[in-house]
């Protein structure tokens, strides 16, 4: 993906100072991202690790619901208010399936069978 980036042409219809600039800013940017820093930006399987002391669900679901809590924080930068709802709407669904995960079994039993009727 750098290759294409680093060899577009960037048009940001201000003028070419501008284009400029938004060359240069997607050059530094793509540097950072080529960087060691950036190799372990998000990793799946970190969001689940446990401790050496295994947590107990509670503890568990109250990190899950901060980390939540955390994006839909980022979310309010959104500028596009559109976008931002969307984010919103589909942390909210992930948030709520998670949750549902962490449910005890026989309150997952009511809640489907509630759904199904």
């Amino acid at each position: 993906m750098t290759p294409i980036l680093q060899k577009s042409t960037y048009k940001s219809g201000v003028d070419e100072k501008a284009d400029t600039q938004t060359k240069k800013s997607m050059e530094e940017l793509l540097k950072v991202l080529d960087s060691q820093t950036c190799q372990k930006a998000f990793q799946e399987k970190d969001l689940f690790t446990m401790d050496q002391e295994e947590r107990t669900r509670d503890e568990l679901l109250s990190e899950m619901q901060q980390k939540f809590f955390n994006i839909t924080r980022v979310m309010d930068c959104v500028a596009c208010d559109r976008c931002r709802m969307n984010g919103k709407v589909q942390v909210r669904g992930l948030s709520i399936v998670l949750k549902t995960l962490f449910m005890p079994e026989n309150r997952k039993q009511e809640i489907l069978d509630s759904l199904n009727q």
